[in-house]
């Protein structure tokens, strides 16, 4: 059973990192796992979307920004440890949650 949402970013000068997104209090979409992993990864995409149209506003998107209109990703991310994270503009970014059977995007 998979406990964490993640993210696909695929950033403008080509980069992929893949990971859960830092959200405001916990990994962004964990809240809603659970109804299930199918459901909450598409409120995770919702929430994430709002952020993306926030950040085109200049407003503050709701979520931990370690940089303006920036989330912070963890690639290295494990049940025991976060690991470092890496930062990921909203804007110019492609963005889908990796699921088993197909991609979701935003």
């Amino acid at each position: 059973m998979t406990t964490t949402i993640f993210f696909k970013a695929k950033m403008s000068n080509g980069t992929i990192v893949i990971g859960p997104v830092q959200g405001n209090g916990g990994k962004l979409g964990n809240a809603d796992l659970y109804r299930g992993y199918d459901l909450a990864s598409e409120a995770a995409l919702l929430k994430l979307g709002a952020a993306i149209r926030c950040a085109m506003r200049g407003r503050d998107s709701g979520l931990y920004e370690p940089e303006p209109h920036c989330v912070a990703m963890y690639p290295d991310y494990s049940a025991e440890s976060d690991g470092d994270s890496v930062i990921v503009p909203l804007l110019g970014t492609s963005w889908s949650v990796v699921a088993k059977k197909e991609e979701n995007r935003v």
